[in-house]
């Protein structure tokens, strides 16, 4: 794979960002409209009246919430560089509007945790856990059923499936891992913490 020093002057930047919003539907799928909207709704009720229900509702999924976002942000962002770092020398154009996509998906995702910060405060070792696992199956259902078409870009379906399907497994080991030690078991991968073992 070749890679040449060529990155985006800030021409480039502005022109593919108008080209993003002109033709948002080339962009906007669904996974980004549920994503976005339910992290959204959560912001807005963080910062307006609400029922008591609503703030208990709100400090039960908040965790979740932030998990299923940071996934959102990160993998976005990491599927548009990996896009533009294999493409861009045959299709320049194509990959740079994909690269601002993919920022603009990860401030996105930035911007509405951010606004559900204030609730972390709250959440326990054990909810944490709890909202990797729920996180975790929300994208996974999500792949499955909604697959991102960007996942199949110039053919590399197969290749990007196959990197996350590794790192969900990956991700799923580590939080059992993680339920294990925080109720006393050994680790699969070594001792356990020594603030385990004392607690």
């Amino acid at each position: 794979m070749h890679l040449s020093l060529y990155f985006p002057s800030l021409s480039d930047w502005g022109g593919m960002f108008v080209y993003v919003l002109g033709n948002p539907d080339l962009f906007i799928r669904q996974s980004t409209v549920m994503t976005g909207a339910i992290g959204l709704l959560a912001a807005t009720l963080t910062y307006s009246w609400r029922p008591r229900f609503l703030t208990r509702f709100l400090e039960a999924v908040t965790p979740t919430l932030i998990v299923i976002l940071v996934i959102f942000s990160l993998g976005s962002l990491a599927l548009s560089i990996e896009i533009w770092l294999r493409f861009h020398d045959s299709l320049p154009y194509e990959c740079g509007v994909q690269l601002v996509s993919g920022a603009g998906h990860f401030v996105l995702g930035t911007v509405l945790i951010r606004a559900l910060w204030p609730w972390v405060g709250r959440v326990s070792r054990r909810s944490w856990i709890k909202a990797r696992l729920a996180g975790g199956v929300y994208w996974s259902l999500q792949v499955s059923l909604i697959e991102p078409e960007w996942f199949s870009f110039q053919g590399q379906r197969a290749l990007i499936l196959g990197v996350f399907w590794i790192g969900m497994i990956i991700y799923f080991i580590l939080n059992y891992d993680c339920w294990r030690a925080l109720n006393g078991q050994k680790s699969l991968f070594g001792p356990l913490p020594r603030e385990v073992e004392e607690g």
